[in-house]
């Protein structure tokens, strides 16, 4: 067997302390395994904060793990105070995996982003 079959057949080592399916926001930590001569069964904490909502909208925060390369996009923010203004481009600072993303936007049925016109009493 490969190698990386062999790493494919391992239970995963990184191991979240929140539920990444339960609804609503959590903070939590992603414990990371990390030996060192202090201690051979120590773990790196990163900090991770959850967030899963399934509403009628049909949206949802997932947890997948999208390969990224240095510089990709991987986010396009749009201001909304400021129409008529490209979005802000948000970058991959490394090669890597996006493991939480948000798809579609956050916008809701009803949300209003802009204006794009008064209605003005007959005259």
């Amino acid at each position: 067997m490969h190698r990386d079959q062999e790493a494919l057949a391992l239970p995963p080592r990184v191991y979240p302390t929140v539920d990444l399916l339960q609804d609503g926001v959590q903070h939590g930590f992603l414990k990371v395994p990390h030996s060192n001569d202090a201690s051979a069964w120590g773990a790196v904490m990163v900090p991770i904060a959850a967030i899963h909502e399934l509403n009628d909208t049909g949206q949802q925060a997932r947890c997948d793990a999208a390969k990224v390369k240095r510089c990709d996009v991987i986010a396009r923010v749009h201001d909304v105070t400021r129409t008529g203004v490209a979005p802000v481009e948000y970058r991959a600072r490394r090669d890597g995996m996006l493991i939480g993303r948000h798809f579609p936007g956050r916008i809701g049925i009803g949300d209003t982003l802009c204006v794009l016109a008064d209605v003005l009493p007959n005259a």
